[in-house]
């Protein structure tokens, strides 16, 4: 096997992981050569690895032994969705979806294969991460921010969200994309009443009433800003001196205080 040889080569496996699952696999497909779900796990590992020689070698060999099975399919379409073949990646994923279509980790996939094809693509993408969102219990933020970096209209970005805050709670990175959206919607109360959340919860808050400030300029509310920075310049002066004196926080005082200035002219 194709595979077997390029191990036997020298080239090890990125992954720490894969080597003892590739072992197990060579060793079933020499005691089980017409075991079509070891083929695939092995392309899988292939791909993972970006040894598309042996990825395709293992598919090819699995769409041989059985031309109508869906994990074969699927792995296809991982295996051009990892090759950035984005229309080929589309159709193999659509093509399980039309045996399993609740199949929440082909709709992700072939969602993030959509998203990569342009703008025609994008409502379909979106449709696709929200079916495979509906179908998982507790899912990942990271679904949720994927969605919402899609460039669909901004209404429809922050209703998923809202969704994906009411599931998961106050993310860090949901919370953000909301606040954004919400200020360049020109809805600035909205992303205010966001950052007052974090601003109640988070343990450092110095950051986030910087945002408020931000927020409270674009919006004119100049007195309030100064009020924001202020307050934000209180909390990074009461910083123990190993911590305030960090770059990022050192750029932010230095930030605070010019914003102040820049307010009180």
């Amino acid at each position: 096997m194709l595979g077997v040889f390029v191990v036997a080569a020298g080239r090890s496996p990125a992954h720490p992981g894969h080597a003892l699952a590739l072992d197990y696999l060579n060793e079933r497909i020499t005691t089980q050569p017409a075991d079509v779900e070891s083929y695939v796990q092995r392309a899988g590992i292939w791909t993972d690895e970006e040894n598309w020689p042996a990825a395709e070698a293992d598919l090819t060999r699995a769409t041989q032994l059985d031309p109508e099975s869906v994990d074969v399919e699927r792995g296809w379409g991982h295996y051009a969705l990892a090759r950035g073949q984005w229309r080929q990646a589309v159709g193999h994923f659509s093509t399980v979806l039309s045996s399993v279509p609740d199949d929440p980790e082909t709709l992700v996939w072939r969602a993030r294969a959509e998203r990569e094809l342009g703008p025609a693509s994008l409502d379909q993408a979106y449709a696709d991460y929200s079916a495979a969102l509906r179908l998982i219990p507790r899912a990942s933020p990271n679904l949720f921010h994927e969605r919402a970096t899609l460039a669909v209209a901004p209404e429809r970005r922050l209703a998923g969200l809202a969704d994906g805050l009411a599931q998961v709670g106050p993310v860090v990175s949901l919370m953000d994309q909301a606040i954004t959206l919400e200020q360049q919607l020109g809805r600035f109360d909205a992303a205010l009443a966001h950052v007052d959340e974090m601003i109640a919860t988070a343990e450092r808050k110095e950051i986030w009433l910087r945002r408020r400030g931000d927020i409270l300029v674009a919006a004119g509310r100049i007195g309030a800003a100064r009020d924001a920075y202020a307050a934000a310049l209180r909390e990074v002066t009461a910083l123990p001196d190993w911590l305030r004196t960090a770059p990022s926080i050192s750029v932010l005082e230095t930030e605070l205080r010019r914003s102040l200035k820049t307010l009180s002219r």
